[in-house]
């Protein structure tokens, strides 16, 4: 990732790692945070989130849609991501990765999804599979009835994962030779929703200037675009991978 961002900004990674570590000084004593930026970060997320649910979360008579529908769907609107009366979405991002496994290993994905079709008023099982960073096949089981269709997307989840759906979402265990969850924050909020450009070069300036190059560095990291086109360049598919969607105790287990 850091060679792709040096990539965009037309610097030399390889240069300015070594101009980093001749000037890295091992003797400075860092204070610590008088900010938990943390806790200021989730305040933030948590306030543009409840705005942002009164005006997308909820349409018409209560109806929830912030899940987005599987890329297959995209142009079919009448599909909506189905919710249960917990408001949770019966939706399921599956992967699996073990290379010892044949002469290429398995490197693959399943995508699980329950719609309700508005124009017929059926309840459809979605699947879609393959190897990660591809569109993969689908599938799509139509039903008259709601519980039948459950039943069906529980048995395939069970079947793909070893575990319950009702209590996977809490608490998923993961078993040898099968899929496991990737947990995914969907929200329709945008970094916009909570943050303002920033304004460089009419900022306040304070007495005590900070070095130019500790400025560039405020500017590089606080770009969206830049990690935006970093990520394109990286060739990271954000359907197969959405980045901005993980949450952060995933990254942290994946450490």
């Amino acid at each position: 990732m850091a060679k792709a961002i040096c990539g965009l900004e037309g610097l030399n990674f390889e240069q300015k790692l070594r101009e980093y570590q001749r000037s890295t000084q091992t003797d400075i004593v860092w204070q610590d945070p008088t900010h938990d930026y943390q806790a200021d970060a989730d305040a933030l997320l948590s306030e543009a989130e409840a705005k942002k649910a009164k005006e997308v979360f909820e349409k018409g008579e209560g109806e929830l849609d912030y899940v987005p529908r599987d890329k297959q769907l995209m142009h079919e609107k009448q599909y909506k991501v189905y919710y249960d009366e917990g408001k949770r979405p019966w939706d399921a991002y599956l992967t699996k990765v073990d290379l010892k496994n044949g002469p290429h290993g398995d490197y693959v994905f399943y995508k699980l999804q329950m719609l309700h079709d508005t124009n017929r008023d059926l309840y459809v099982v979605l699947t879609r599979y393959g190897r990660i960073g591809e569109l993969g096949m689908n599938q799509r089981t139509p039903f008259n009835d709601v519980e039948e269709a459950k039943k069906e997307f529980s048995t395939i989840f069970k079947q793909k994962s070893g575990n319950e759906w009702e209590t996977a979402r809490d608490e998923f265990e993961s078993k040898p030779k099968k899929y496991n969850l990737v947990e995914v924050h969907y929200t329709n909020v945008k970094h916009t929703d909570y943050l303002a450009p920033i304004d460089y070069d009419n900022c306040a300036k304070s007495e005590n200037q900070l070095d130019r190059r500790v400025e560039d560095v405020i500017e590089l990291i606080s770009n969206v675009t830049m990690y935006q086109k970093a990520i394109k360049n990286c060739r990271i598919d954000t359907d197969i991978m959405p980045v901005s969607g993980l949450k952060k105790e995933t990254i942290e287990k994946a450490k």
